[in-house]
C-alpha cells in the first residue's frame, strides 16, 4: 500500500470536516474573549464591537469596495456596528469610517475529508490546510477577497469543506484534474501540485498535508441507495403518447398540468435566501445581487493576476486580448440592470425573473472554471505546451461569460442575443 493512501478511522471527531452536528456556536465566547469553536469548527466569525482581537487570531476589516485591512491580536479593530467616535485613534490619524464587514479569523491548521467522486464515495481525500500569510505582491489578499465577495456572516469548516468538495468534483468530472486510487508517484505529485495551486489561487489557502483516504468504513451505502431511489421516484415521469392506430384519439393523450406562476412577492424571499449565514454542511445558493457583487469584486483582481503572468513566447497577444475581454466583462457587470425590473416603471414577471437568475447562475459556473484555468496556467509558469492546450479553453470560458452576462442584461422574451 502506498504511503499517500491511508485508511480512515471509523469515528469522525468534530472539526475534521465530518458530518456531525455538534459544531460549537461561534457566538459563545471563552473567558479570554475568543469565540468558542473559532480555529476548530469555524474559520472566521463576525468581530465583536469594542473588543480586542483574540490571541492567536487576526482581524480583517473589509470596505464596501472590497479593500481590506488586517489587525494583529490585541488590537481593537473597527466594526460595522461601531461609530467613528468609539474607535481608538491617535490625534495624528484621521477618523476611520466603519467597514462593511469585519471578521476574526484563525489561521489554522484545519483538517477535512473530501469525497472526490460521487459514484465512488469510498475514495476520499484528506487534506490539512492553513491560511496564507500576507503576500506583498498583491493589493488585496486572496482570502480577504473571498470573505468580501462570498461570506456574509461566519465561515464554518463544514461550509469550506462543501466548497472544496463541489469544486473538486466539478473539475474532476470536466477532466481538468485526474485522481484515482491507483496512481503512480509522478501522477500523484502532479495532482497535488495542481490542487495546491487551485486552493491558493481560489481561496488563499496553503496545503500542509494531503493523502488519499479509504472511506469505505464510513460510507452508508444503503442510505445512498435510498436517497437515489427517492430522487428518481420524485422526478415527474414523461407522458407516453398513445400508439398510432384507428382507435387512437389525439384528445385522449395525457396532458401535463400547468402550474400557476408565482407572483413577484412570492419569489422575492427565494431570490434573497443567500443573505443567511453559511452554517451547516451544504453551501447555500447565492442571491442574484450577491453573485453580481462577487463578479464585481473579483474581476479586477483576476484581471490583475492575469496581466501579471509571464506567458511563453508567442502568447503575449493572447494574454492582452484576454485582458481586454475581461475589462469589458467588468464594465458589463457594472452596468447590469436590477433582477426584477425591465425599466424603472416596468416590473418583470416571475418567469422572467427566474430566467434572468438562471443566466446569472450559469455565469458563476463559468467563473469558477476561470479560477481553475488561472491556477493551471500558473503551474508551472511559462509552459508553452500548457498554454497551447488551454488556448481553446480560454476562449470557451470567456465566450460563456460574455453570453450569459449579455443574456442576464437582456430583457427576457425580447430579441435574441
Amino acid at each position: 500500500m502506498r504511503r499517500w493512501f491511508e485508511r480512515a478511522a471509523r469515528p469522525s471527531s468534530p472539526g475534521t470536516g465530518g458530518s456531525g452536528d455538534g459544531a460549537d456556536n461561534p457566538a459563545d465566547n471563552h473567558a479570554d474573549g475568543k469565540p468558542r469553536g473559532l480555529g476548530e469548527t469555524h474559520i472566521a466569525c463576525p468581530a465583536a464591537a469594542r473588543m480586542a482581537v483574540p490571541a492567536g487570531c487576526i482581524g480583517i476589516a473589509i470596505e464596501a469596495d472590497g479593500s481590506s485591512r488586517r489587525y494583529a491580536s490585541g488590537q481593537v479593530m473597527p466594526t460595522a456596528s461601531m461609530k467613528s467616535s468609539d474607535q481608538q485613534q491617535s490625534p495624528q490619524q484621521s477618523p476611520q469610517k466603519s467597514p462593511q464587514k469585519s471578521f476574526w479569523v484563525h489561521a489554522g491548521p484545519y483538517h477535512t475529508q473530501l469525497c472526490l467522486h460521487p459514484a465512488t464515495p469510498e475514495i476520499g481525500l484528506k487534506i490539512a490546510f492553513v491560511l496564507d500569510s500576507l503576500d506583498p505582491r498583491v493589493n488585496v489578499q486572496r482570502f480577504d477577497l473571498f470573505l468580501a465577495s462570498e461570506i456574509e456572516q461566519d465561515l464554518s469548516l463544514a461550509s469550506m469543506q462543501a466548497r472544496l468538495e463541489s469544486g473538486l468534483q466539478a473539475e474532476l468530472a470536466a477532466g481538468g484534474l485526474e485522481c484515482g486510487a491507483c496512481m503512480s508517484l509522478p501522477e500523484w505529485m502532479r495532482f497535488r501540485a495542481q490542487l495546491e495551486r487551485w486552493l491558493y489561487t481560489r481561496f488563499g489557502l496553503v496545503i500542509e498535508d494531503c493523502a488519499l483516504l479509504d472511506l469505505g468504513e464510513q460510507v452508508d451505502y444503503a442510505q445512498i441507495l435510498l436517497q437515489r431511489a427517492a430522487t428518481v421516484s420524485a422526478a415527474p415521469a414523461a407522458p407516453h403518447p398513445l400508439p398510432p392506430g384507428p382507435m387512437a384519439d389525439p384528445s385522449d393523450e395525457p396532458k401535463i398540468p400547468e402550474m400557476p406562476p408565482k407572483m413577484p412577492q412570492e419569489i422575492a424571499p427565494e431570490m434573497h435566501q443567500a443573505a443567511r449565514s453559511d452554517k451547516g454542511r451544504d453551501v447555500p445558493g447565492m442571491s442574484d445581487a450577491a453573485q453580481l457583487r462577487r463578479l464585481f469584486l473579483e474581476l479586477p483582481d483576476f484581471t490583475a493576476r492575469w496581466r501579471a503572468m509571464n506567458p511563453p513566447e508567442g502568447y503575449f497577444s493572447l494574454q492582452q486580448t484576454t485582458a481586454q475581454r475581461l475589462s469589458l466583462l467588468k464594465a458589463q457587470v457594472s452596468a447590469m440592470p436590477a433582477l426584477a425590473w425591465a425599466s424603472p416603471q416596468q416590473a418583470l414577471t416571475a418567469a422572467q425573473i427566474k430566467t434572468r437568475s438562471g443566466h446569472m447562475q450559469q455565469a458563476i459556473a463559468a467563473w469558477e472554471q476561470a479560477w481553475f484555468l488561472l491556477a493551471r496556467l500558473t503551474q508551472p509558469p511559462g509552459d508553452a505546451e500548457q498554454w497551447q492546450r488551454e488556448r481553446d479553453e480560454i476562449d470557451r470560458i470567456l465566450a460563456n461569460l460574455e453570453y450569459t452576462l449579455a443574456a442576464r442584461a437582456a430583457l427576457p422574451g425580447g430579441p435574441e442575443i
